[in-house]
């Protein structure tokens, strides 16, 4: 579906716009992930997957939304009350918005060991 669709915009040079619930899905379709609230857009994440690489988030704080960052693919390590962490594969990018909180007050990302690997099975 995703190569009809894109043949689709470049022949017509369009530009399609859907919507789902599933988030793994508009990444997997998706060039583009815009964020609204009510009708105002909050943000734009460039999410293409070609260079994504797998890596470990640390982050400080609280109000970390655990749950979306889980639908975007994330595989939590490690909960505390003031320290998440989790391994990613994807475009960090589209964390962004996620860790936008006024109560984190450290990110850290690194490159992702083979025992970081084996904590998420």
């Amino acid at each position: 579906m995703s190569e009809l669709v894109a043949d689709y915009t470049k022949k017509t040079d369009s530009l399609v716009i859907f919507t789902s619930q599933d988030v793994s899905t508009l990444m997997r379709f998706s060039k583009v992930i815009y964020y609204f609230e009510g009708s105002h857009l909050t943000s734009a994440r460039n999410v293409e997957m070609l260079d994504s690489v797998d890596c470990v988030v640390t982050i400080i704080g609280t109000g970390f939304p655990v749950e979306n960052a889980v639908k975007l693919g994330a595989h939590m390590l490690e909960e505390a009350p003031k320290e998440t962490r989790f391994l990613f594969t994807g475009n960090i990018q589209v964390l962004l918005p996620l860790m936008e909180q006024s109560t984190i007050t450290d990110v850290r990302i690194e490159d992702a060991t083979v025992e970081d690997e084996l904590m998420t099975w």
